[in-house]
This record gives C-alpha cells, sequence and structure tokens, in this order.
C-alpha cells in the first residue's frame, strides 16, 4: 500500500497533500521505535522530496529567462522595515535556492501553477505579523498577473528540533479530509535549510486580539461587544480544542490552551474555529486535568484579564460545548470519569450532574439551538409588535444561518428544539409537553422526518389550538413552507391523517389565486398530461413519477410538472407545463419555487433536468457540469 502511495503522489501530484497527511496520520498513533513508522516516515520523506522536484522544474526556465533579462529575485522581493537583516537573509534563500515558493502556491490555491516570469518587480511583499511561541510569522503577498495570492511564512527561533516535528507532524495529521473539519491552518512547504515553512494565511484576529482591540476601540457593527459574543467564543474555543485532543485519540492538548491561539469567527452562525499555533504540545492526562487546564487557560484566566468586560460564561457552556466536540460516543464516557475522580471539586459534581440531568430529561442542546434562540430573543426584544409572517421570516433565516438541517443527523430534535425556543418559547403547557414529546420521540428514532409531518397534522386536526399555534407547527412539520403563505394540510388516505400532503395558495401576477399541491388522483394526471399535449411536449408517465400540480379557483389543473427519484440524493425533474391561458402570470415560476422547496425538505442534495429552455432555468441556480447530461442544481 505504500509503495502505491509513494508511487500516485510521484505520478499525481494534485494528491501529494492528502497523501502526506494520511501518512502522517498513521505514523502519529505509532510509537517511535515501530518498524511500521520507520516504513511510514521514509515514504513521506520520498514523497516530498519527489513533489519538491516536481514543483522545481515549474520555474527552471522562467528564471533563466527572467535573469537574461537583467532581473533577479532581489528585483522581485521586497521586505518590510520590522523584517530583521538575519530573517531577510533566510526567507531570501527560501525562495532563491528551493522550490518554496511554488510549492506554497500549488498546496494552498488548488494545484495553481505560477513561474517566476509572471511576477512583476516588487511583486513578492514580505511583512511582519508578529512573534510568539517560538516562531516569528509573516505574510508574504504575490502579485501575479491573473490575481494576487497571500501564505503565512513560520520562521522558527527558539524550538527544538523535536517540539518542532512534533507540531508539524500535528499539523499535517489534523488537515482536513472528507469526514473531519479543519482544525488547524494548512501546511505548505517546510525548508529544513532556512528552517523555515509556509502556512495558509487565514485572515481575522485572534479571540485575544479582539478583546484587546475592543479594549481600546470599543464596540461597532463590525465588532459586537466583548459581554455579547463571548459565549460564542468560549463555546467554539472549548469545542476547538477538545477537537484537537480528540483528533490525537485522547493523547495529546495544547499545552496553553489560550485565546491568543485561535481565530473564531465573529457571527456566532459559524461552527468551528482555527488553531494558529499548536506549539507546546503535551500528554493530555486525565479527563479531569484536561478539563480544568482548558477551562482555566481559556475560559478563567480571560474573564480576569479583561475585567473591563464583565465576560461571563457558566460551567453549562463548557460542558456542552466539549460535549458537542466528543460526540455522545464519548462525551459519556468523558463526564463518567470526571464524575468518579476523586480530585473533582463538589461545586464541579453539582454543576455536572446537573448538567447531564438535564440532558437525560430534555435531550442535548446543539449550539446552533442556543444562539438561534439567543438571537431570536434579542431580535424580538426590539421589535415587540413583530407580526405573525415577520417571526416566520426571521425563524426562516435562523434556520437557514445556523444551518439546522444539518444538525439533524445527530440530533434527530434540532428542529423541534428550535421552535420550542423561538416562537414557542411562550406556549401553554399542553402544546410544551407535547413539543417535549415529540423531541423525545425523535431522539428514540419512533418519529422520522416524514411520520413527525403526520404527527403534527394529527394534532393539529384533532385540538382546538390558536391560528398562531397552527401557523408555525405547520412550519415545524414543513420547514421550507415559504414564511408568508397560506396552506393547507390534506389527508391523502384516509381522514385520520395516515399521510399527508400540503397545499401551498399564491397569487399570480395577475393578482389570482392558485394552488399548488401533488397530483391526488388519477383525473388530476390527465389534466396534466392534456396540458403537455396542447403545448406540443411529447411525455411518458410511469407510475414511477411524482406529479406536483397548480389548480385555479375551481380545482382544475392549471400547470405541473412531474419528477422521479433517481438516488436517495438525486431527482430528475422530467418537464414543466403552464395553460395557454395562464402563461405569463407566474405560475411556472411558483411551480419550481415549490418543488424545489419540497426537495430541500426531503433532503435531496441534486435536482437534474433536460437541456429544454436552459434560459428559464439559469435564473433557478441550474447549471451546466461536465459529468451531467442536461442541467443541474445543487440543493
Amino acid at each position: 500500500i505504500l509503495g502505491i502511495l509513494n508511487s500516485w503522489s510521484k505520478q499525481f501530484p494534485i494528491h501529494f497533500a492528502r497523501i502526506r497527511s494520511a501518512l502522517i496520520s498513521a505514523a502519529v498513533k505509532l510509537e517511535d521505535s515501530s518498524a511500521h513508522k520507520i516504513l511510514i516516515l521514509k515514504v513521506y520523506e520520498s514523497i516530498t522530496e519527489n513533489f519538491s522536484q516536481a514543483m522545481g522544474k515549474i520555474n527552471e526556465s522562467s528564471i533563466n529567462l527572467y535573469e537574461d533579462e537583467g532581473s533577479s529575485w532581489e528585483d522581485v522581493l521586497v521586505f518590510d522595515k520590522p523584517v530583521s537583516a538575519e530573517h531577510r537573509k533566510r526567507i531570501f534563500s527560501a525562495f532563491h535556492s528551493s522550490s518554496f515558493l511554488n510549492e506554497s502556491i500549488y498546496l494552498f490555491f488548488d494545484g495553481k501553477q505560477i513561474t517566476l516570469a509572471e511576477i512583476p518587480p516588487q511583486g513578492i511583499w514580505i511583512t511582519l505579523l508578529g512573534a510568539a511561541h517560538g516562531k516569528t510569522v509573516y505574510r508574504a503577498t504575490i502579485q501575479g498577473q491573473e490575481r494576487s495570492y497571500k501564505f503565512a511564512i513560520n520562521l522558527n527561533d527558539d524550538l527544538t528540533s523535536e517540539e518542532l516535528t512534533s507540531e508539524l507532524f500535528w499539523i499535517l495529521a489534523c488537515a482536513r479530509d472528507k469526514r473531519l473539519d479543519q482544525l488547524v491552518e494548512t501546511l505548505g512547504s517546510y525548508q529544513s535549510q532556512q528552517d523555515l515553512w509556509s502556512e495558509e494565511f487565514i485572515p481575522g484576529l485572534t479571540v485575544k486580539q479582539y478583546l484587546k482591540q475592543a479594549a481600546w476601540a470599543g464596540s461597532s457593527d463590525e465588532l459586537p461587544s466583548p459581554e455579547h459574543i463571548w459565549p460564542h467564543f468560549v463555546w467554539t474555543g472549548i469545542f476547538t480544542y477538545t477537537k484537537f485532543w480528540k483528533r490525537t485519540h485522547f493523547k495529546k492538548m495544547i499545552k496553553i490552551p489560550d485565546p491568543g491561539k485561535i481565530i473564531i469567527p465573529i457571527h456566532d452562525y459559524h461552527v468551528g474555529g482555527r488553531l494558529v499555533s499548536i506549539s507546546g504540545i503535551q500528554e493530555a492526562g486525565n479527563e479531569l486535568a484536561f478539563l480544568e487546564i482548558l477551562e482555566e487557560a481559556f475560559v478563567r484566566n480571560t474573564e480576569m484579564t479583561f475585567k473591563e468586560f464583565n465576560l461571563k460564561a457558566d460551567s453549562y457552556i463548557i460542558y456542552q460545548a466539549i460535549r458537542e466536540a466528543l460526540g455522545q460516543k464519548y462525551s459519556q464516557a468523558f463526564f463518567e470519569a470526571i464524575l468518579n475522580d476523586s480530585e473533582t471539586s463538589s461545586k464541579r459534581l453539582n454543576d455536572l450532574q446537573n448538567f447531564l440531568k438535564t440532558v437525560a430529561e430534555e435531550g442535548f442542546q446543539a449550539k446552533s439551538v442556543y444562539f438561534a434562540s439567543r438571537r431570536y430573543h434579542r431580535w424580538l426584544a426590539l421589535n415587540k409588535e413583530a407580526t405573525l409572517n415577520a417571526k416566520a421570516h426571521f425563524l426562516k433565516d435562523l434556520y437557514r444561518d445556523y444551518k439546522i438541517q444539518d444538525s439533524e443527523p445527530e440530533y434527530p430534535d434540532v428542529r423541534v428544539k428550535l421552535f420550542a425556543g423561538t416562537v414557542f418559547s411562550e406556549a401553554d403547557n399542553n402544546l410544551q409537553n407535547y413539543l417535549s414529546t415529540l423531541a423525545q420521540n425523535l431522539r428514540d428514532s419512533i418519529l422520522d422526518g416524514k411520520s413527525l409531518q403526520t404527527k403534527i397534522s394529527r394534532y393539529i386536526s384533532e385540538n382546538e389550538i390558536s391560528k398562531y399555534d397552527a401557523f408555525f407547527l405547520k412550519r415545524l412539520a414543513f420547514p421550507e413552507l415559504p414564511p408568508s403563505e397560506d396552506i393547507e394540510l390534506i389527508a391523502t388516505r384516509s381522514t385520520t391523517l395516515d399521510d399527508v400532503e400540503i397545499m401551498i395558495s399564491r397569487h399570480d401576477r395577475k393578482g389570482g389565486t392558485y394552488q399548488i399541491r401533488k397530483a391526488m388522483n388519477p383525473m388530476e394526471i390527465i389534466q396534466l398530461q392534456q396540458l403537455f399535449l396542447k403545448a406540443h411536449m411529447d411525455v411518458s408517465f410511469t407510475h414511477d413519477h411524482h406529479f406536483l400540480v397548480a389548480l385555479n379557483s375551481k380545482g382544475r389543473v392549471i400547470g405541473g410538472l412531474f419528477y422521479m427519484d433517481q438516488t436517495d440524493d438525486l431527482v430528475y425533474m422530467d418537464k414543466v407545463v403552464v395553460s395557454e391561458t395562464y402563461r405569463g402570470t407566474g405560475i411556472s415560476r411558483g411551480l419550481l419555487d415549490e418543488f424545489i422547496n419540497r426537495m430541500r425538505n426531503d433532503k435531496k442534495k441534486m435536482v437534474n433536468t433536460g437541456f429544454l429552455h436552459p434560459g428559464f432555468f439559469y435564473k433557478f441556480g441550474f447549471i451546466i457540469e461536465k459529468d451531467q447530461g442536461g442541467l443541474v442544481k445543487y440543493l
């Protein structure tokens, strides 16, 4: 296998980064004396050398041409004043004497290649970013013919060979793949002779820098107040440091996990932070030691350092962040170990027991729901007279911004919790108990998305509830419903609502009203087929097709489309038709909007259609893909 990886990386350099990370990810799990580790590291050295040679060939001809014209690297490289003479020499040597530039550009910018001839005089700027954790960091800005590029250059100042190797290897081991989020900066090229390496440049302030800037500049629309943003910083910071610990198989942690080593987006709907330094990796110790070091270094010390902001984060947020980072599989053992540790304080025991009791009784509250609910109540406090439609629009924005749907695979009750924590936060006891039962049934897999719709529809039909409650319960069942549309729930099999269909009422451009729903009987399918025939569109319906129809006030089919599931993720939509009498009134747009909403609600990922009237479909985000026939829309 190692031989294949070696050959594959040499033949296809575009796969070098993934193969490199896979090798180091395997190596760090093994003892230094392991024969397997020694062999893996030999292959790692081989693919690294092959990659450097491949990148070096890019510039060979252009360097000669460039220097023949009387120019040199001295003309290209420009150093900011704070760059020391010793550092200038090392950086210049890396650019001049190695493939450092091309390796970095290739790795950070998806295989992009740039020759020296493409860089104008003074086209590379080296700017000091700062010095900490045993290294000095610079930003390199390269101006090419078509675009500019930026990456960071790290110069080793005080790290020992062992410390440096550990840091670089763990950066590689924590690289992003299809299954795992990225926790650290992407590693580029390491040049041993100059003792420097490149990393992905991540713009933004570390948490510590943000708080320092707020201390002298104050808050603004661009910089939310530290008091407001601190819970988000704590949750995301604890989550990210815990994820790193988990990624090392619970063996290693960053010695001082403080806010100066992590960049966190200022908007609380963003997931995850990025560690900009993992210097000082140490053995993690037991669960209690990990928790106390993390809480003290990241949370309590920061709250003490910036007393002017009155920063407060209770232990619940810390436990929630750890629970979300570890997932149910590992968090239970983690918390049990702390409960059983004789060194655990009585206060922590009490807090942790209360937290675990709440989770057991009410389920876990994901970060997305916690901060979406917080944002909703902040908005409502400023808009106390908000209408039903205004609340629905705001809730739909929350559902999108906080990516609630993405949390459903791990937290099946997340949608119910969002509604319970926002529009139903002041509901009567009967409705709150009902929502709690729904959430519990979803967690226990008694209900799924489809049966949830049936359950809620039956509840609406069998109980006397307010217009407000009915309005939002329908949207809990069908989250992709337009906020301002009138809808009706229809039984398709029996009046006991064994299966439920929704009917949307919309207004056309002439002010008329029409409804959209699935075809309910053979007669409606026949009417749809007749519309296609009158439009001279040849169609062939099969038992695998589904039909979405538009009806006028008399219940007559005036338009529609038909489609077929191809896989669990992919649906093929065949054709759309509207009666000649109703063309130009926006019904085709209404049909396609509703169809896309329903496909999202069904968790489809892609819609295919033929290359018929492409201009119409381009307006809805359909595109041409080289590996797909017709047009494609990603959901």
